[in-house]
């Protein structure tokens, strides 16, 4: 299996902060899992300082920009109530 990388953006109220460095997965659902910690921790520094964690969206993309799947806070919230 070979090794990608994978970028993660940051979508929230209407501006972008680009992953410009990326990281390394064995597969997009490796990378996927990266994103679901990733915005558990956003969320959680947010909450720390009294920020508004409002409509906050990781979208995981390739190396062209492509973006291979979007994963919201309120996403993960709902799959972690299913189990």
């Amino acid at each position: 299996m070979s090794i990608k990388r994978y970028y993660f953006n940051i979508r929230d109220d209407g501006s972008t902060v680009l992953d410009e460095e990326g990281e390394e997965h064995r597969s997009l659902e490796e990378a996927r899992q990266s994103a679901v910690d990733a915005i558990k921790e956003l969320a959680a520094a947010r909450i720390r300082t009294n920020e508004m964690i409002g409509n906050t969206v990781l979208d995981v993309c390739d190396e062209t920009g492509a973006v291979l799947m979007s994963i919201s806070l309120r996403q993960v919230i709902e799959e972690q109530l299913k189990r």
